[in-house]
């Protein structure tokens, strides 16, 4: 927006500042769906963690089963009927650990998705040091004069 006080030649020369400004406008509306985004895996990641608990606590009192499933392969070894009961419990085994791994492939596309996010980050780690320039260049205009202070003329 240009300055109602400032030259148009220089409003020109900086004009591109209007530009700029629209493009903040629009990333802070961008940035506000990635937060969204952001909210929304924090919630994903909690409910995960909780389940991954209740989880480790059945795989905690799984080692019984696991010894009966045992028992189970050394009965069905001289006992038949005992065969489709061990199976049985194989087979709710082999589920119980296919969907925890499910799980850690899904959370995969998830890492792909920070990696993106810390890309983007990336971006915007020029801006400090264009803000210091600037704020350099802006003090290189500036014209000092002992008139403000004492009432002389530069070269008095």
């Amino acid at each position: 927006m240009p300055n109602p006080h400032s030259s148009p030649a220089v409003d020109e020369l900086f004009r591109l500042r209007g530009g700029v400004e629209e493009r903040i406008q629009e990333l802070a509306k961008a940035l506000d769906s990635v937060e969204a985004i952001g909210q929304s895996a924090a919630e994903t990641f909690e409910q995960l963690r909780a389940f991954q608990e209740q989880m480790a606590q059945l795989a905690h009192t799984f080692e019984p089963i696991r010894a009966l499933c045992e028992q189970l392969e050394q009965f069905a070894s001289t006992f038949e009927p005992m065969n489709a009961l061990h199976q049985q419990m194989v087979q709710i085994a082999d589920e119980l650990r296919t969907h925890p791994l499910q799980f850690a492939q899904s959370l995969q596309r998830f890492k792909v998705f920070r990696a993106r996010v810390e890309g983007l980050a990336k971006v915007f780690e020029p801006v400090d040091e264009l803000e210091a320039r600037f704020a350099e260049l802006a003090e290189a205009f500036r014209v000092v004069t002992n008139a403000g202070a004492s009432g002389e003329q530069p070269g008095t």
